[in-house]
């Protein structure tokens, strides 16, 4: 699939489709209850309380479902990231609670990190991490306002554009949710030496 034709079909199963949402919750509640390997579309179709050929009409095969389900679970995390980002004073206390919020609570979701360790082709991960991904777009909602203030007081460098930032400050995010090794302070001290300096404009 095209990563254009990807960020369509995501969009289209989640905001268009008239099963998609139940469907991706019934996914959700399935995932975690039987876990990713053994959840069947049976299992989703019983708890959508649709037919199992509808859940073959509105997602194409399952790394389609898990994008999608990846999807929803992060559009979930980032509208709780953005209030505490958009409170912070200064461009580089942003990144950092951003960031370290971000991980934490996808750390905590089970699904989420059971999608990151049960996808044996690396698929969820290249959805996630790809600088084309439509999960770009999460980041860009929850750093939008802390970007225009960054780039009104000179702090984001002139050169990125909004979707690079974004893009970067999502893959370094996944770095750190892979990198499960890391305490809170050695998360901050690897966003202060790597991400911050990537962004802000050098003095």
């Amino acid at each position: 699939m095209k990563k254009t034709e990807m960020k369509m079909v995501i969009k289209e199963v989640l905001e268009e489709s008239a099963h998609g949402e139940s469907i991706v919750e019934a996914a959700i509640r399935c995932f975690d209850r039987f876990g990713v390997a053994k959840t069947t579309v049976d299992d989703i179709a019983a708890e959508a309380g649709i037919a199992r050929a509808t859940v073959y009409r509105t997602v194409s095969n399952r790394d389609h479902l898990y994008s999608v389900v990846s999807y929803k679970i992060l559009g979930d995390i980032a509208a709780e990231i953005k209030p505490i980002v958009d409170r912070q004073a200064d461009f580089s206390t942003a990144l950092i609670r951003g960031s370290i919020e971000s991980v934490r609570r996808f750390r905590a979701s089970k699904v989420g990190m059971l999608l990151l360790e049960a996808t044996g082709d690396l698929g969820v991960e290249r959805f996630l991490i790809d600088p084309q991904s439509p999960v770009v777009n999460h980041m860009l909602l929850v750093f939008r306002e802390t970007f225009k203030r960054a780039r009104e007081g000179g702090a984001l460098r002139r050169d990125l554009s909004d979707r690079e930032a974004a893009a970067w400050i999502r893959s370094f995010i996944f770095i750190l949710v892979l990198s499960s090794n890391l305490s809170k302070k050695e998360q901050e001290s690897a966003i202060r030496k790597f991400l911050i300096p990537s962004l802000v404009t050098p003095p």
